[in-house]
């Protein structure tokens, strides 16, 4: 079976990516198919080749270097240094907690190169929502393995406006509507998102004795999130580093819907806290 035999070429350059051979690629591996004595029947060798005049380096990392602000200041400006947890950041102004930074980070000095942990660094950075992109790159000069992890912030303040009209299509009486929603980042220096979003909207409603009538109700509501990018529970600095591969989040919701029709007029009040993870 081909594709079998396609699929154990990936398994096996997956398993040495995830235990320190950098350089290993698909290449280094081949079948070869043998004739048996059985009828019907053949036997399989897989060779894992050595590269020309060497053999496979296992890595180990070096060092990992963090920079939280690429792209940012001037370019004769030093940053400035910070060592956290064995991780060396760098940044023109410290904006971002090293703390909840380090939980998204799965690569540290003295571990074997892993793609599945590079690629995990990457996918829980962006998940935070404070970095445009996040890349990792392998700095082996020198005879130096050291990871530069690079992110380049978002703003920091996002707004988003829509105008449209819609339609009831049961009644068929456009109105229209209006949302508006605002993000701030990193509120308080922890990777935080506060943010607003409303929406107002006038709808035509048919009256309900005489079907000629029209009517208009207005909808408006508001509602403030905050969202942590980490369980607020009363739990160890371990446990929560151990949960960071889940992208957990804690979120505050506080709102307020009114709708006012003619038959009567409600206000609404709503609270809620949970937790996401993935």
């Amino acid at each position: 079976n081909e594709s079998e035999i396609t699929a154990e070429r990936e398994r096996i350059t997956n398993l040495l990516k995830n235990n320190g051979y950098y350089d290993f690629n698909q290449q280094y591996v081949n079948f070869k198919i043998y004739d048996t004595s059985r009828v019907n029947s053949l036997s399989v060798e897989t060779i894992i080749n050595n590269p020309v005049g060497g053999k496979h380096k296992r890595f180990s990392i070096d060092t990992v270097i963090f920079t939280t602000d690429e792209g940012k200041g001037a370019v004769n400006l030093p940053r400035t240094y910070r060592i956290f947890n064995q991780v060396t950041y760098k940044f023109y102004e410290e904006k971002y907690s090293k703390k909840i930074l380090d939980r998204r980070l799965f690569i540290y000095p003295g571990d074997y190169f892993s793609r599945e942990s590079t690629v995990e660094t990457q996918r829980q950075l962006a998940n935070l929502d404070m970095f445009k992109f996040v890349n990792v790159y392998y700095d082996t000069t020198g005879g130096r393995f050291a990871p530069n992890v690079f992110n380049s912030p978002l703003k920091k303040f996002q707004t988003t406006n829509e105008v449209g009209l819609g339609i009831i299509l049961s009644q068929g009486f456009p109105g229209p509507f209006y949302n508006f929603s605002l993000k701030n980042r990193n509120v308080m220096g922890g990777m935080e998102i506060l943010e607003l979003n409303g929406r107002i909207g006038i709808e035509g409603v048919p009256a309900v004795t005489d079907r000629q009538d029209v009517y208009s109700s207005t909808e408006a509501s508001v509602n403030f999130s905050l969202i942590f990018p980490q369980f607020v529970l009363p739990i160890s600095r371990k446990a929560k580093s151990s949960l960071g591969a889940l992208n957990p989040k804690t979120q505050v919701v506080a709102g307020y819907s009114l709708s006012n029709r003619p038959e009567f007029e409600r206000s609404t009040f709503i609270g809620r806290f949970g937790y996401t993870w993935q």
